[in-house]
């Protein structure tokens, strides 16, 4: 009985996720969305699928020559206008904001704010570096702490003048539980988690909305990178969520902004990973809330249950590389 319970909730998870990522019509047109780390991966795709939604479009990251080739990607799929800034952001607010100027006097105040400027290590904790932390820190939480903080007047006068605005982060499951390789990765991920529902909060009252997403592993040059160094129990780990394409990714957190949700998860595990941690979540509709507290017991086990299955992963990695 406790197995058909539990199976019935599945699907009524599935078919809510299904229904989740179904994309407001013109959710995006004329919209003005900032998309950091938009040269390569899913921010790419994301400056793609909003740019092909009449959305208008600036991406930020350092390199100059990437920003430039993105650009010609996207520009070949739309006649919207599209801009690019080339800045640090670990630089300071004042300077990334002189930076974001041009972009935000051709396009207006900001209507949307994807932070998904990020990499990861990923090496045992005996190997993980002082500069690796510090550079994770830096690169997936103070930057998207830094251009939230230099565009949140932009943020705050879009949702006086139209009612709301968003801002996205995106972690990672590895923000919402430890996981075998992560030591300095996943604290950077779980720092963006506490930051958001800070802001939201803060500034929910004047309209904005605040969303984190978890995308799961995705197909992109900065996941290669990633796996350079990977301890080996790390990869059979991975291996057990599979490898996603940064389109589809980037669809579902288009779709999960239009819908104003304040979690983007991924597939029915990382549905179910995310209502085990909702625990001390913001309500993001009473619907979620019900299904929320329908699921979160069976979700502990099978959260209790995926920590063993990743023990057991690691454990049968680690005995396969010493024998």
């Amino acid at each position: 009985m406790i197995l058909i319970f539990i199976a019935s909730l599945l699907s009524g998870v599935f078919i809510t996720s299904l229904l989740m990522h179904r994309k407001s019509k013109d959710a995006f047109r004329g919209k003005h969305m900032i998309i950091s780390g938009g040269s390569s991966g899913i921010g790419l795709e994301l400056a793609r699928l909003a740019a092909k939604d009449g959305a208008k479009v600036t991406i930020i990251a350092r390199n100059e020559d990437r920003l430039k080739d993105a650009q010609h990607k996207v520009a070949v799929d739309t006649d919207h206008k599209f801009h690019y800034v080339s800045v640090d952001l670990s630089s300071s607010i004042s300077s990334i904001q002189e930076k974001l100027r041009p972009a935000l006097e051709e396009h207006g105040d900001v209507d949307i704010l994807v932070n998904c400027a990020g990499s990861a290590v990923s090496r045992y904790i005996e190997e993980t570096t002082e500069e690796m932390f510090h550079q994770m820190m830096d690169v997936n939480f103070f930057s998207a702490v830094n251009l939230t903080k230099a565009l949140l007047k932009s943020l705050e006068n879009r949702c006086k003048e139209t009612g709301s605005a968003s801002v996205v982060f995106t972690s990672s499951v590895a923000g919402l539980m430890g996981i075998f390789g992560y030591s300095a990765y996943s604290p950077s991920k779980f720092a963006l988690v506490g930051f958001a529902q800070t802001l939201k909060a803060e500034k929910e009252h004047l309209g904005l909305h605040v969303m984190v997403a978890f995308p799961p592993d995705t197909d992109t040059a900065g996941f290669a990178n990633e796996n350079l160094g990977k301890p080996e129990e790390t990869v059979a780990i991975s291996q057990m969520g599979g490898l996603h394409k940064p389109k589809a990714v980037a669809g579902g957190i288009l779709n999960d902004i239009s819908k104003k949700r304040i979690c983007s998860s991924f597939g029915l595990d990382g549905q179910f990973i995310c209502t085990a941690a909702s625990g001390l979540w913001p309500a993001g509709s009473i619907w979620r809330l019900t299904s929320e507290v329908a699921l979160i017991a069976p979700a502990r086990l099978l959260g209790a249950y995926l920590h063993w299955a990743f023990a057991r992963c690691a454990s049968h990695a680690r005995n396969t590389k010493e024998s």
